[in-house]
């Protein structure tokens, strides 16, 4: 939490493994997370494996980039709803605001 330049119990919180890993960072590359080239199309595809069990969604057909990420932006955020009421009780109030702030106004990308 914070501005990830400090280091202390008011900016640290323990974050479930199933979250943290939608948030990991990957190497730079031409296109946005989530998101695949197939010829002159683009594809969004988000998988999990977590406390809601395995699954994963994709859709094809997208004629920009930016149309996909969007899609996966969704559906990232619809499953980061799920985890936050799965773990509702269990995680700090802090980051479940945290994260119910990045689903509303950042796209979580």
């Amino acid at each position: 939490l914070g501005d990830g330049e400090r280091y202390s119990p008011d900016t640290c919180v323990f974050v479930p493994q199933s979250i943290n890993q939608l948030f990991r960072r990957e190497m730079p590359r031409d296109l946005p997370r989530g998101v695949t080239r197939q010829g002159n199309k683009y594809t969004a595809s988000l998988t999990w494996d977590g406390p809601l069990g395995k699954g994963a969604v994709r859709k094809s057909g997208f004629s920009t980039p930016e149309s996909a990420k969007s899609y996966y932006a969704q559906a990232k955020g619809e499953y980061l709803s799920k985890l936050l009421d799965y773990y509702d009780g269990q995680i700090e109030n802090r980051l479940t605001d945290h994260l119910q702030e990045l689903i509303l106004t950042r796209g979580l990308t």
